[in-house]
């Protein structure tokens, strides 16, 4: 048995989620889940269809980004950061949500791929 959240931007979630299933006797494993935002219309898109809160830094740097490949890199450093606390915090893995967009995922796993 195991459980695996909703998409989220914010690690701290994924640790409150935790925390509260531990505090009430859930013991079975919490899969974190995201996803890599790579465009504008992720930023209010994402929020209405999955009723998720992006955080500011995010938005900011996303909406910043004047190209695909900025915007790319500005997703896959965020989801790297991501799942590193979160590993390194105990989670057991990492569930993507890709969405047919495997590019920003294969740049990720090779970056991982070197830390892990």
């Amino acid at each position: 048995d195991y459980a695996e959240s909703q998409m989220f931007f914010d690690k701290n979630h994924y640790h409150d989620i935790k925390q509260s299933a531990t505090e009430t006797g859930v013991n079975i494993p919490l899969i974190p889940g995201l996803k890599i935002l790579t465009s504008h219309s992720h930023v209010t898109n994402i929020p209405r269809h999955f009723f998720v809160d992006l955080p500011p830094e995010l938005t900011d740097r996303l909406l910043a980004a004047d190209t695909w490949k900025k915007r790319v890199d500005v997703g896959v450093e965020w989801a790297y950061r991501q799942t590193l606390d979160l590993l390194d915090k105990g989670a057991p893995c990492v569930h993507f949500y890709i969405m047919q967009n495997t590019g920003p995922f294969i740049q990720l796993m090779e970056r991982l791929k070197k830390h892990l």
